[in-house]
């Protein structure tokens, strides 16, 4: 764990949607989501290491990496569903509300300081998030228009190689005792090992 290259993971709004869905969102939940996603990296285009919202991590036991001369840690997910679950996760902890609209949505963000937090505090301005707000508007009619497509089912390959390794020894336990030509050492030798 730690810090990783940052890779392009391009993506469609469909394939975002989707995974949000896959996470848990309901389709108008994921339309906004998906449109904060899609002002946060250029429409997918910039999208790295299959994060959807930018989210930064303080803790260096988990893998993340940095983006061009930002010195913030970036994590870094391992597909573009583990990237939607940890974005749902991190709207949840952070009481973003995905079912009361643009408005309520950009003021909880502000709430939390998201693109930074105003005087005194902090540096941002009301206009800061006013544009933030804009962007997410112009966003969304492209999010309803989209048509959601689910996420590629993934298997650990450790599942894969033990799957491998049953099936293969189940065929050639099949082919041994169907094959009186293998010589007697070979048969037992497979017989015990399997």
């Amino acid at each position: 764990m730690g810090q990783v290259s940052a890779v392009l993971t391009p993506a469609t709004a469909g394939h975002v949607i989707g995974a949000l869905m896959a996470a848990g969102l309901t389709r108008d939940e994921a339309n906004l989501a998906a449109a904060q996603s899609a002002d946060e990296t250029a429409s997918w285009r910039a999208m790295r290491n299959w994060n959807l919202g930018n989210i930064t991590v303080v803790n260096s036991s988990v893998d993340w990496m940095l983006q061009g001369t930002n010195p913030l840690h970036f994590a870094s997910y391992g597909s573009i569903l583990d990237g939607a679950k940890a974005m749902v996760a991190w709207l949840t902890a952070n009481n973003v509300p995905l079912d009361s609209g643009i408005p309520a949505y950009v003021a909880a963000l502000q709430r939390g300081c998201y693109l930074g937090c105003l005087p005194p505090k902090g540096t941002a301005t009301q206009v800061d998030y006013d544009n933030y707000q804009a962007a997410i508007t112009r966003f969304l009619p492209q999010m309803q228009a989209a048509v959601p497509v689910a996420p590629g089912w993934s298997v650990p390959k450790t599942v894969l190689v033990a799957f491998a390794v049953a099936a293969g020894g189940y065929v050639l336990a099949a082919a041994v005792d169907r094959q009186a030509w293998i010589p007697k050492p070979i048969k037992a030798i497979v017989d015990f090992v399997l």
